[in-house]
């Protein structure tokens, strides 16, 4: 096999982890507490994955940690003391409480594990684990306890994909995500603020089975709070739990969400979530910046490894990575100089002076590198980028009466796919105008701006295919100029081009 077929064979085993279903009951979502960082939630959600529907309650699960760390667009670098110390770490932490209901009708409170163990090998860098029989229940199975559904939701568990989730960037995004799929029949559903509180986990963390007891035994005693509130007032927890939540599910899942805050007197006192399932062309853009990040492609790289600030550290916020450019207005950054002639010499050596002086730090400005990110000691080199001469292949012309047509023929385009190479060059060299056309119309679909979308559904851009010749019309200088943007965004690097195409052919 070669070196090609092999890449595009492990690319195609990680999209197929990635599309691996993440089953749980509706009870699990709902009633469980548990307090987990963005690593934990993942490997979670990874290993929930392996879980089959007719699995027995004691199964022994097998990942390799290699598979793991690539799905979720993780470091692969890591040696194995490392490996058992984030193991031992994870299933310390891994503590979940849950009430339940026993056969004779009593509520019962219980706290307990994840995981009954897991079991890491050295020489192959595989992990076994078997969940507790507690969470086993709940995984397992599910379908035959259709017949007890909740009244209110019509739902007994919800299945969720794996690429949806894992490029959540917040914590309380793997809270409420699946908290609002398992009221998913009612599309509206109202929460007080401290009942949402408790049901994102908006609390200190507690990392051990004996701290759980301790509090919640305490908490019994009149006047003593089960564990000390985070973000407690609400603009905090606005700014920290609710906008970074709500931006990581309308940006990488399958559904959209919006909220409305409901206020008594000044106060706040509930918030109302409105939710729908997105439609096969938002959830494919979504698939598309999710796998972004976790593939490390492109500049989202950067994105993947911001971080919302940490639970305990409420008031942190990640810093703005610097771009180089001054984005302060020029009248605030500089004070305003006289434009009338000096009526004076002394007036006139002072100018000169500050003249010098600005045109001196102006030097030195363009002499210092551009800072990228402080992600070490130094910035970090530019990534080298495959550019291909879009205007050549795509020229725009203008026609006049405020019309522009892009034209290019088939030879042109079938050049242009050699250059990038791969499947898309295989692909155009027995393809016509009209198959080009047709995929060209597909990339302004998806990948073009809400503004060319909506000139493309008013008919402003006309796909014309005439023998050897590919021309779309473009009625507007505004569409014009959004069309030429997505040209050079799409097609004038290569990796970006073979993406694309790959979305395409699925």
């Amino acid at each position: 096999m070669s070196v090609l077929n092999t890449v595009s064979y492990e690319k195609q085993l990680i999209q197929t982890e990635r599309d691996q279903k993440v089953v749980r009951s509706v009870n699990l979502i709902q009633n469980a507490q548990y307090t987990l960082s963005l690593e934990e939630q993942r490997f979670l959600l990874y290993c929930i994955s392996k879980v089959k529907p007719d699995d027995s309650e004691h199964q022994t699960y097998t990942i390799a940690l290699r598979d793991y760390l690539s799905v979720c667009g993780l470091s692969q670098k890591t040696s194995y003391a490392n490996m058992k110390q984030n193991i031992i770490t994870t299933l310390q932490k891994m503590i979940l409480a849950i009430e339940y209901s026993d056969p004779d009708g009593k509520t019962k409170f219980m706290v307990t594990n994840w995981f009954d163990h897991i079991t890491l090998t050295k020489e192959d860098g595989l992990a076994e684990f078997q969940f507790s029989s507690t969470v086993s229940k709940e995984l397992i199975g599910l379908a035959r306890y259709n017949q007890k559904v909740d009244d209110a939701n019509k739902l007994y568990y919800i299945s969720d994909e794996l690429k949806y989730m894992l490029p959540f960037r917040c914590r309380y995004s793997f809270y409420l995500y699946p908290l609002l799929r398992s009221y998913q029949n009612r599309h509206e559903w109202t929460f007080t603020l401290e009942e949402l509180r408790e049901r994102l986990d908006v609390y200190e963390r507690l990392d051990s089975d004996k701290e759980y007891r301790e509090v919640y035994e305490t908490a019994e005693k009149k006047g003593v709070d089960k564990r000390r509130p985070l973000y407690e007032r609400f603009p905090d927890f606005r700014r920290g739990v609710l906008d970074p939540a709500i931006e990581d599910i309308n940006t990488y899942s399958n559904i959209k969400v919006a909220y409305i805050v409901e206020r008594r007197g000044r106060s706040v006192h509930a918030i109302t979530f409105i939710f729908e399932d997105k439609n096969p062309r938002e959830k494919m853009q979504s698939e598309l910046r999710g796998s972004r990040i976790l593939d490390r492609d492109d500049d989202y790289t950067q994105l993947a490894t911001e971080m919302v600030p940490d639970p305990e550290n409420p008031l942190r916020f990640t810093q703005t990575h610097k771009t180089g450019t001054d984005t302060t207005p020029q009248s605030i950054t500089e004070p305003k100089r006289s434009t009338k002639p000096p009526k004076t010499a002394a007036e006139a050596k002072e100018r000169m002076r500050e003249t010098e002086k600005l045109l001196q730090e102006e030097r030195s400005r363009a002499k210092k590198p551009t800072n990228y990110g402080k992600r070490t000691d130094h910035a970090p080199r530019k990534r080298k980028t495959n550019f291909l001469d879009t205007d050549r292949y795509f020229p725009i012309a203008d026609l006049g009466r405020n019309r522009y047509a892009m034209q290019t023929t088939v030879p042109a385009f079938r050049e242009y796919a050699a250059l990038v190479g791969g499947r898309l060059g295989e692909w155009a060299a027995v393809k016509d105008a009209a198959a080009i056309n047709i995929f060209l119309e597909f990339c302004v679909d998806v990948y073009g701006s809400a503004r060319l979308q909506k000139y493309n559904m008013e008919r402003k851009l006309k796909y014309v295919s005439d023998g050897e010749n590919i021309i779309i019309e473009l009625d507007g200088l505004t569409c014009r100029g959004d069309f030429s943007r997505l040209i050079h965004k799409l097609f004038n690097e290569k990796r970006t081009a073979e993406q694309a195409f790959a979305i395409w052919m699925r």
